[in-house]
């Protein structure tokens, strides 16, 4: 399945989601082209750049970021303060999401709306 995206402010994204690739072949591959120049990411273990000056090929430990994620929430719900990613976020990727689903069934292309910022929410205490 692949999914494209346009951006208000004219970038573009291409999400592709493959289930029959070689095993041997990265899980997660990054591109990223940016004004001449690119950067590729194989399995969050590995940076390649392109036309980036200062910025070497790199290896490095997988880190999907999970440990701090479930770190921040926890302090989070501990001594409370905003949502960790804004509601607005969330909306916009599920929408995004039924979006690719029924682009893929239907064939259509989907527009979104820009997402509403929402007010700041306001929590009690914790007693």
């Amino acid at each position: 399945m692949a999914s494209n995206l346009a951006f208000a402010d004219g970038s573009i994204a291409t999400i592709q989601y493959w289930e029959n690739g070689p095993r041997a072949y990265p899980k997660e591959h990054i591109e990223i082209f940016s004004e001449g120049r690119a950067l590729a990411i194989e399995n969050w273990r590995a940076l390649g750049a392109v036309g980036w000056h200062g910025v070497a090929r790199m290896r490095m430990r997988q880190d999907k970021g999970h440990r701090a994620e479930v770190a921040a929430f926890l302090e989070r719900v501990a001594t409370g303060g905003a949502p960790l990613i804004p509601f607005a976020e969330l909306e916009t990727v599920t929408l995004a999401s039924f979006a690719a689903v029924r682009s893929a069934r239907e064939g259509v292309t989907v527009a979104l709306a820009p997402a509403a910022s929402p007010p700041a929410l306001q929590q009690p205490p914790l007693a």
